[in-house]
């Protein structure tokens, strides 16, 4: 696992799911990410999988595989404290080989810390946007002003209990 230290240069971040949407993004970090901060990436001997009930990716080693994402550069080492609390001790911040324009080079990125399960079925971002992000950007909206106050840990509990209250009120106005 990567140690996150203030004034230490950070290598870039891969994201390959829910934090290459912008709207997230900007819930999570406070500050706006846009296209061009996106640089196109291939993790290459890896898939992108949901894990087991939850609406979200996690990568798993696949010698054939190839996940297409982007690498995020120039980020604060609050920056990653922040992803870091919003991802809870569900994953953790790690070093991978990616391919950028061609080149082999090494980002980190959150991978399962042994907590999720993967399932068999792919994970698609378009499929995530049409029907998981309005709750996961309102859920990113009430959990990330407690940054700061709570554990890993106990700021997973508080963030499933988070999201199920935020579900059922969506479900009720649906």
């Amino acid at each position: 696992m990567t140690e996150i230290k203030e004034g230490v240069p950070m290598k870039p971040v891969f994201v390959f799911g829910t934090l290459m949407d912008p709207a997230l993004f900007a819930a999570i970090t406070s500050k706006p990410l846009s296209p061009a901060d996106l640089v196109p990436a291939v993790a290459k001997g890896w898939k992108r999988v949901v894990a087991e009930g939850k609406s979200y990716p996690m990568l798993m080693p696949c010698p054939d595989g190839e996940v297409e994402g982007f690498v995020v550069n120039n980020l604060s080492a609050d920056d990653l404290a922040k992803m870091q609390f919003y991802e809870t001790d569900e994953y953790q911040l790690t070093s991978i080989d990616l391919t950028v324009d061609g080149e082999a080079c090494e980002a980190q990125v959150y991978l399962n810390s042994g907590r999720l399960t993967a399932s068999d079925q792919p994970w698609s971002f378009d499929d995530w946007k049409a029907t998981s992000k309005t709750l996961a950007v309102a859920v990113a909206s009430q959990v990330m002003p407690l940054f700061g106050q709570y554990s890993l840990r106990e700021i997973d509990i508080i963030y499933d209990r988070i999201e199920e209250q935020l579900a059922k009120e969506y479900a009720v106005a649906a």
